[in-house]
């Protein structure tokens, strides 16, 4: 996002099996600091439909959002989504 708040792209970093796929906080910031990004929004996708947050989900996202931090870029928002409804981590306090 821009300090105007506007949408710079959208970048897919992984792309993950049935059982998991793997997301490097370093190549997150590493996006967004080459198009210059001032703050990133995650999202996620559980496609079983199981909105609990799996034992990677909290701390990576939390790793994320600390390495973010220390390279001045906010992370505004982290959804997990499935076909039917989402899991926020904004609206439950996480970030």
């Amino acid at each position: 996002m821009s300090r105007a708040d506007k949408t710079m792209g959208y970048y897919q970093l992984s792309k993950g099996g049935q059982s998991g796929t793997i997301a490097d906080p370093k190549c997150v910031c590493q996006v967004a600091i080459k198009c210059c990004a001032t703050s990133i929004i995650l999202v996620n996708n559980h496609p079983s439909g199981n909105l609990r947050t799996s034992d990677v989900d909290l701390p990576l996202t939390r790793k994320i959002n600390e390495t973010a931090a220390m390279l001045d870029l906010a992370m505004l928002y982290h959804p997990i989504l499935s076909s039917v409804t989402f899991f926020s981590f904004t609206y439950e306090g996480v970030l």
